[in-house]
């Protein structure tokens, strides 16, 4: 599925975002509103949500990659997985706070 989106996303970026309502739905949502106010000038809410895309997606895009420079069986790869559940709010709070 990822991988089905980024191809989307790059031959036709508008015509995804547009059936998907994106934009909308993300800088009318409650999150991104908390995020601006949070943020408050600081810095642009959309880094935020890059980064937090990043840390989710792009682990599964690359794990092909990811496997073989870590030499992992799948099992492996979901057991990190796993543990990224866990990391991954303690970055993002670590974002917030730094900014």
């Amino acid at each position: 599925m990822p991988l089905f989106i980024l191809s989307e996303i790059k031959s036709n970026p508008e015509k995804l975002a547009t059936n998907m309502n994106v934009k909308e739905i993300l800088l009318k949502s409650h999150f991104y509103q908390q995020l601006s106010e949070t943020l408050s000038g600081k810095i642009n809410p959309l880094h935020f949500i890059i980064n937090i895309i990043s840390l989710t997606v792009f682990p599964f895009v690359a794990s092909p990659l990811i496997k073989v420079i870590g030499e992992l069986k799948q099992e492996d790869f979901d057991k990190m997985a796993e543990e990224r559940k866990k990391m991954i709010p303690v970055w993002v709070e670590a974002m917030l706070k730094t900014h």
